[in-house]
């Protein structure tokens, strides 16, 4: 059995089929053009940042690959998030970090003997033979002195809990760089954590959109392309405007039909 095709029917389904290739073409390099618009600004953002000497918060695409990560590395990180979870059941990670920060102490620190160091010696009345003990700059009793370099780590991670409030627990760590000496590293209790939200975005109007649809008539069935431009605002009164078109068609029929709808 044949079913014929009227000229004007077929060119109608082409018509909505090139409309819904163009729609979809439109849409993907929108979409590409403001992906690579946004990719070169961050760019040039973080370039200038780095340039200040301002740290650069890598991206972190998956954060259970991420804090899985920290676990590993650090046993007391998993210890404390063990106790975060015993003091409130059903807590999830949402989030987390690792800080690094390395500096030079700019003055003495009094403490435990370096290794291989004895202690300060006795001191005594002056006149009384027994030397005083070196001041804290010239080395050799402190944890760390006055040009020595300090790294300092903190690994944290951000808790959800089922109420829906959000927790903070980790640990901070603190090495000497001179021997990589761990000074150091425990879970850490904060205290008077505050975060700050961004303020919410106003939505994005919609772009190009398109739908199919189906239908009867006395001919027999219809199937219909619907097409709808980007919205935009009407003049003094600033609703907004959208144009739409329906190329609808069957075997022995067809139709286009166009309009614009607003939304008061």
């Amino acid at each position: 059995m044949k079913i014929a095709v009227p000229l004007n029917v077929g060119l109608m389904i082409a018509l909505a089929a090139v409309t819904a290739l163009a729609v979809h073409g439109c849409n993907a390099a929108r979409q590409a053009k403001a992906e690579a618009e946004a990719a070169k600004k961050l760019a040039a953002e973080e370039a200038k940042a780095k340039a200040a000497g301002v740290p650069v918060i890598e991206q972190v695409p998956d954060l259970r690959e991420f804090s899985a990560k920290l676990l590993a590395e650090n046993a007391d990180l998993k210890q404390a998030l063990d106790r975060a979870e015993k003091a409130v059941p059903g807590v999830k990670v949402v989030g987390g970090t690792k800080i690094v920060v390395e500096g030079t102490i700019p003055q003495s620190v009094p403490g435990i003997p370096r290794p291989g160091t004895a202690g300060p010696p006795a001191s005594g009345p002056p006149g009384s033979g027994v030397p005083e003990p070196p001041p804290p700059s010239a080395g050799g009793h402190c944890v760390l002195s006055a040009g020595d370099d300090l790294r300092l780590e903190l690994n944290a991670l951000v808790l959800k809990g089922p109420a829906g409030g959000r927790y903070l627990t980790g640990t901070n760590a603190a090495y000497r760089k001179l021997d990589g000496q761990l000074l150091l590293r425990e879970p850490f209790i904060a205290s008077n954590v505050e975060a700050v939200e961004e303020a919410p975005k106003p939505p994005k109007l919609p772009g190009w959109a398109y739908g199919l649809g189906a239908g009867l008539s006395e001919r027999g069935a219809l199937g219909a392309l619907l097409v709808q431009t980007p919205p935009a605002r009407m003049p003094l009164l600033g609703w907004p405007l959208r144009g739409w078109v329906v190329a609808a068609g069957g075997v022995n029929q067809g139709l286009v039909l166009g309009g614009a709808s607003v939304e008061p």
